[in-house]
């Protein structure tokens, strides 16, 4: 199990406890390893969200203050890293277009392109790999805002260990393909993850 308080590197058959819950980088450097890698794959899990209106769709629900204050951190953690972006897929939900507006509004880089779709609202792993393998290849490096399960279940299967992935956490990969059409279809333990980490933790 991987989760926010504990990550553990795998080294063969010994299991590495890092004291950093919110860094993970497998090569020196500070950020060499996402900025020199050919594509990085960042999801990212919608920040919380607000049931108190039981008369809205579930596609409309907003953020609640808890998630209003997390967005944000998780976007400076995104800044303060480094982490590269040249491309934003959104789910249309409420709460991951609000999620993505705080976040990007926590950045000094310039914009990355933005692009919504309802394709990856609730959307299964498989869905989701699906909306990245239409990305031109000149886009080198993506962040997806979505959902749970298919999030967490995508981070867990590219990772190849089980993640407990929490709102508005954050994993972010190197895929070892030249574009993103070359996504293998089986895709189970295809990412080196390189940055994992969640607001609770920066608070």
């Amino acid at each position: 199990m991987i989760d926010a308080i504990i990550l553990r590197e795998r080294q063969g058959n010994k299991n590495t406890e890092l004291s950093n819950p919110c860094i993970v980088d497998h090569n020196p450097g500070p950020n060499e390893a996402i900025l020199n890698s050919g594509l990085t794959l960042t999801l990212l899990r919608h920040a919380k969200s607000d049931w108190a209106n039981a008369n809205l769709d579930d596609h409309d629900r907003p953020l609640n203050a808890r998630g209003r204050r997390s967005a944000p951190l998780i976007g400076k953690y995104i800044e303060d890293k480094e982490i590269p972006i040249d491309v934003v897929l959104a789910s249309t939900a409420t709460r991951a277009q609000q999620t993505l507006e705080l976040v990007v509004s926590s950045w000094n880089r310039g914009a990355p392109e933005l692009f919504s779709t309802s394709n990856l609202y609730l959307a299964s792993p498989r869905k989701i790999i699906d909306e990245i393998q239409k990305l031109p290849m000149h886009w080198r490096s993506v962040l997806v805002v979505g959902h749970n399960p298919g999030m967490g279940e995508l981070a867990s299967i590219l990772a190849g260990e089980e993640f407990d992935f929490p709102t508005a956490c954050l994993a972010s990969f190197e895929i070892s393909v030249e574009n993103w059409q070359q996504f293998p279809a089986d895709y189970a333990g295809q990412g080196k993850l390189v940055q994992f980490c969640c607001p609770r933790e920066l608070e």
